[in-house]
């Protein structure tokens, strides 16, 4: 294997405004064989094909026959050990739980350990000892477990097996820690203290220390947890900062956007979703809202609301792909789609057109290669620059784990026809959770990317071009306030609270010279939400702000910026009163410094969630992201879990605005334009504005300009005052004028009743009276009026 290379460190010096870029260091160009072969799909047909597949609502790897193993649990979820760092516990909280010694033993005792957190540590523990298959003794009931070892006499004697047996505590399950087994044989004593192994490692059929690590054998109440791909590599957290997360630093003063629209994403159990956590992630296109989660790809009409896509990300890629990214490129007005097989490869889907519903080509590329050999992916980021698509991920299966950063050169890729370009890695980077690439506005020169740098703040990384031949330059350490790891958060129902997972970026973007990230942190011992935005150049903070609430936990943050300068920032929250909701928040660019609005909840929890993955945590997240419409560069949208019903996630969309950017005439919150084409509202006359905003003299609910107003004076009919001389509720001057006297014909002398007035009509007139002569009296009925007839004696 080759030598990890030394990770750069230099300091920042400002030269006439502009940092001095250090040492860059060359990055390992992947040989062509490493890209794997393109497929081309069509997602509409794709998900037409599926649409009439049965709906499979299995919880994928379930406990039920995923029995637990002796494991060394993941970093994220050590206590502290009795002796040194390392100690051995029952995966997936199996209650029976068995050790066999090669010959028999007395076994003399053990210290053991609260796993995870209270809410899953075992009550009561009794080990039991056997010896030829048969119960020969058995230690006392052991309670009181705590965060740290206490020690737990057994003196079972002569025993050729011993199985540790433990009272259920949530739904069939109970977690506990092991550490330094001390047991003897021949008078001579042994003590297991497992320092030599490394995390996640499984002695179950190892035969470590000579000894039989059985599977366990204990029943679960329900089929309920997975243990989702994540947590094969689950991620290390970094060391503790010490510090109250709200020093100096404020929220609740800023401006909040309006919500425009809002409405339901993908849920567990949708087309592929049968995982847990979701892994949140959409962003909007010019027609379209794109969603992935594990693992599934949705896409939405936005104005329609309408789920046009609805389809595994297993068809997409062809294989199973989880930890989904997706990514809008506003320079190329393509969709990016990003995931990784948890094995050796991260896979990729790029839309051949700016339609994200149609071709897409995918492809994959080997992550192992290097220094990386025998390692695997876990966590992969996404970004983008005008250069080229970037991805970081953490490389698992060795120590210590470390991470890599791939830069793709993009041109080939975003082709009318594509092809596959280079790909550079700069691997053996030291681990920090994960690094964010970011959604880049704009041509900074590079691409930058944000981490953790251990305790001490957050680390700066450019990319520089060519991408054909890219270098890594480490750019410093930006200083931070201080502020303490996040606790998990309480939620209503949950006996288990929901997963803070710890205080990596989420997501990161940079627009006219700041980067902007976001990360959950200790808010006055509740997890709150705090966001910076950075100036690369300086390498230091331009403003910080915490978000948190008295009450309520707040977890996975993602925020972003539009082209004014205003910013939306989107997260979960719940409290032990309050299911888990989705929430957001915001601030225009003239709001004081380091101030954001008072959280907003857009849609609110439905039901307990409590989904415990192998070492007892309540899987939540584990990110979400909010972008901004490419459409006018000022509007947002957000994406946040919720919970669904119960022991469901759920995802909830908001479309976000600040005053300026939305009408909303009738105050619903909803943009006059989306509540006409949604149906919300009628636009009888075409105008863009809703009727019941448009004048309405006589309050019939009809707009004015709909009305009737035959003389076109402005005024419908039915609301101004008018000479109708027949009383059909008609100005005199729109009836019917033949002769064009101002009087209507209804009105005029008609006295044949034909309908046509006398003044109008061609009629015989014998006696030039000027009425027609059938009008006039005629005595004999003869058609001729009697003025016309023989009078000799004129009488």
């Amino acid at each position: 294997m080759r030598p990890i290379p030394a990770v750069l460190s230099l300091s920042i010096l400002c030269v006439a405004g502009f940092a001095q870029r250090g040492p860059t260091q060359p990055g390992e160009r992947l040989p062509a064989q490493a890209w794997g072969p393109i497929r081309y799909v069509n997602l509409r047909e794709l998900t037409a094909q599926e649409a009439g597949k049965p709906v499979d609502r299995t919880v994928h790897r379930m406990r039920g026959d995923a029995h637990g193993e002796w494991v060394v649990p993941p970093e994220s979820t050590t206590a502290p050990a009795h002796s040194g760092v390392r100690y051995v516990m029952n995966k997936w909280g199996d209650t029976r739980m068995g050790i066999g010694f090669p010959e028999p033993v007395d076994v003399d005792g053990a210290w053991l350990i609260g796993q995870t957190g209270p809410a899953v540590w075992a009550d009561s523990i009794v080990v039991v000892g056997f010896r030829d298959g048969v119960e020969v003794d058995r230690s006392p009931a052991i309670h009181g477990l705590r965060g740290t070892p206490i020690w737990a006499p057994l003196d079972l004697e002569n025993v050729d097996r011993i199985e540790f047996r433990c009272e259920p505590k949530v739904e069939g399950a109970a977690w506990f820690g092991l550490d330094d087994l001390t047991f003897s044989r021949k008078s001579q004593q042994t003590v297991l203290d497992f320092e030599d192994l490394l995390p996640r490692a499984v002695l179950t059929g190892s035969g470590y220390g000579g000894l039989r690590w059985e599977k366990g054998t204990g029943t679960f109440e329900a089929a309920h947890g997975i243990e989702q791909p994540l947590t094969n590599g689950e991620e290390e957290l970094l060391p503790p900062i010490t510090g109250n997360g709200n020093t100096g630093l404020a929220s609740g003063g800023g401006t909040a956007p309006t919500l425009i629209q809002d409405f339901k994403g993908a849920e567990m159990f949708d087309t592929g979703a049968n995982y847990f956590p979701p892994d949140t992630c959409g962003v909007i296109t010019p027609a379209h809202f794109v969603e992935v989660v594990n693992i599934n790809l949705s896409i939405y009409d936005r104005t329609t609301q309408a789920r046009v896509v609805n389809m595994s990300l297993q068809t997409l890629f062809g294989t199973f792909a989880g930890d989904p990214r997706v990514a809008w490129d506003h320079f190329s007005n393509r969709c990016i789609i990003l995931a990784t097989d948890f094995s050796n490869r991260v896979y990729l889907a790029v839309s051949l057109t700016s339609d994200p519903t149609g071709n897409y080509f995918t492809t994959s590329f080997a992550t192992d290669g290097g220094s990386d050999a025998g390692r695997w992916p876990d966590y992969p980021t996404l970004g983008f620059d005008s250069r080229g698509i970037y991805t970081a991920l953490a490389q698992f299966g060795g120590s210590p784990v470390t991470m890599t950063i791939f830069a793709l050169d993009k041109a080939p890729l975003v082709a009318g026809t594509p092809s596959l370009g280079t790909v550079t890695a700069f691997r053996g980077l030291p681990w920090e959770s994960a690094i964010q690439p970011t959604f880049t506005n704009g041509d900074p020169g590079g691409q930058y990317f944000i981490s953790r740098d251990s305790s001490t703040g957050l680390r700066l990384r450019e990319v520089l071009p060519p991408l054909t031949a890219p270098t890594l330059s480490d750019l410093g350490v930006v200083s931070i306030p201080s502020h303490g790891f996040p606790p998990d958060v309480d939620a209503l129902g949950s006996s288990v609270p929901l997963d803070s997972v710890d205080y990596r970026p989420m997501n990161s973007v940079y627009r006219s010279g700041s980067i902007w990230t976001a990360h959950a942190v200790d808010g006055g011992g509740r997890s709150a939400v705090r966001w910076y935005e950075i100036d690369p150049i300086t390498v230091s903070t331009k403003q910080v702000g915490t978000v948190s609430d008295p009450v309520l936990g707040f977890v996975m943050p993602s925020i972003t910026v539009n082209s004014d300068g205003d910013v939306v920032m989107g997260f979960s929250g719940a409290s032990s009163g309050q299911y888990a909701g989705a929430y957001y928040t915001g601030r225009i660019a003239s709001d004081p410094p380091g101030e954001m609005a008072v959280p907003v909840q857009y849609k609110a929890g439905e039901a307990a969630y409590q989904r415990t993955d192998s070492s007892g945590r309540n899987r939540w997240g584990d990110y979400s992201l909010t972008s901004v419409d490419p459409v006018d560069d000022l509007t947002f949208w957000t994406v946040q879990e919720y919970a669904s019903t119960s022991n469901k996630w759920g995802t909830w969309l908001a479309e976000l605005t600040y005053f300026g950017g939305i009408v909303d005439c009738n105050g619903n919150g909803i943009d006059d334009a989306d509540d006409i084409a949604n149906g919300t509202s009628s636009d009888c006359d075409g105008n863009g504005v809703p009727d019941e905003c448009d004048p309405d003299c006589d309050g019939d609910g009809l707009p004015d300009a709909c009305e009737v107003d035959c003389n076109g004076n402005g005024t419908p009919d039915d609301c101004e005052t008018f000479t109708d001389c027949d009383g059909n509720g008609v100005p005199d001057e729109c009836d019917p004028d033949c002769d064009g006297d101002g009087l209507p014909d209804a009105c005029e002398v008609d006295c044949n009743g034909n309908g046509t007035p006398d003044d109008c009509e061609t009629f015989t007139d014998c006696d030039g009276n000027g009425v027609p002569d059938e009008c006039d009296p005629d005595c004999d009925g003869d058609g001729l009026p009697d003025a016309c007839e023989v009078d000799c004696n004129g009488n």
